[in-house]
């Protein structure tokens, strides 16, 4: 069985950065190893989600 490969993108802005680690697997989609369905403010999970549901598959 081979490993799905996983694209790897960093960003930083000021003091602050991100990584975002893309796989192809079951469509979850994890904050700072926590659920997105785990966060409390639904108009923070919108925005997060948003670019996703732009782009779609």
């Amino acid at each position: 069985m081979t490993t799905p490969k996983t694209e790897i993108y960093f960003a930083t802005r000021k003091t602050s950065s991100a990584h975002v680690y893309i796989t192809k697997g079951q469509g979850k989609v994890r904050i700072n190893n926590v659920p997105v369905e785990m966060i409390p403010q639904e108009t923070a999970r919108e925005v997060i989600l948003a670019p996703l549901e732009i782009t779609g598959d």
